[in-house]
């Protein structure tokens, strides 16, 4: 590539050794904009990437039910979000 200039995002899936699957946009090899991770154990993250990691607006949905929506930055939980569990929502 020329000085400063980036590849684009594009479009992909892959399988990882630890049987995670991963759906979505790829920039310089690595997970970039928005994008699906799916776990081995059932929990599943959908919203944004960036250089690999989880960053932006994104929901992560446990294997129990539960689920988190809100921000993420460099993979963790970060500000305000909305946390709903399983077992509250089947009662109602």
């Amino acid at each position: 590539l020329e000085s400063g200039k980036t590849e684009a995002v594009v479009a992909g899936e892959t399988n990882s050794k630890d049987g995670s699957v991963y759906t979505g946009g790829w920039r310089n090899n690595e997970r970039n904009g928005f994008g699906c991770q799916a776990y081995p154990n059932g929990d599943i993250y959908e919203g944004e990437f960036r250089n690999g990691l989880k960053h932006g607006q994104g929901r992560y949905r446990y294997a129990t039910g539960d689920c988190y929506s809100g921000l993420f930055i460099n993979d963790l939980k970060h500000g305000q979000g909305v946390l709903e569990f399983e077992a509250v929502r089947s009662t109602m």
